[in-house]
């Protein structure tokens, strides 16, 4: 017989109901595929500011633009379905008197986390100028304060579910 084993992040353990939602939202990310495709569409999004090389995108409008998509990306893949992640266990989440608030807060500091990675991986910017850069920090701050406010509310009112146990791609 072979033991089940569980992924466990030891020291968000500290920071009680909240680490472990967080924790479920690490697994989940690491075990599906839907999940996991967010995660890796929010990382490509990092390479969306490349297109201030072409023409059009270099006016301060479209830097602006460029740094929410930049810092954003995580936050808009993954975000946008915060309910719909859990809709398979939904039911029996709320009748387990979880803490609804807690639940949110624990996706919107996950957001957050990967919003200010991205801030931080968004350095590389500054290669091409600081102004640029600074522009992307900005807009990772409008991220941080407004946008993952924004994206979760956007996400309590989509109605598909995402079914976790199915290996076709139903999004």
């Amino acid at each position: 017989k072979a033991a089940g084993k569980t992924e466990n992040i030891a020291f968000l353990n500290k920071y009680g109901t909240l680490g472990t939602f967080i924790n479920n939202d690490i697994r989940l990310i690491k075990r599906s595929k839907a999940a996991r495709s967010a995660l890796i569409g929010g990382v490509l999004f990092l390479f969306y500011g490349l297109l201030f090389f072409s023409k059009g995108y270099n006016t301060s409008f479209m830097q602006v633009f460029l740094g929410i998509f930049v810092t954003g990306g995580f936050n808009f893949m993954f975000g946008q379905r915060v309910p719909a992640w859990d809709s398979s266990y939904y039911p029996l989440m709320m009748t387990q008197k979880v803490p609804y608030r807690q639940y949110l807060e624990a996706k919107w500091w996950l957001v957050n986390l990967a919003t200010i990675l991205c801030m931080i991986l968004a350095i590389g910017y500054a290669f091409i100028s600081w102004d640029l850069y600074f522009t992307f920090l900005a807009a990772g701050v409008y991220n941080l304060g407004i946008n993952s406010h924004l994206t979760l509310l956007s996400g309590a009112y989509n109605k598909n579910p995402v079914d976790l146990n199915t290996r076709a791609k139903s999004m």
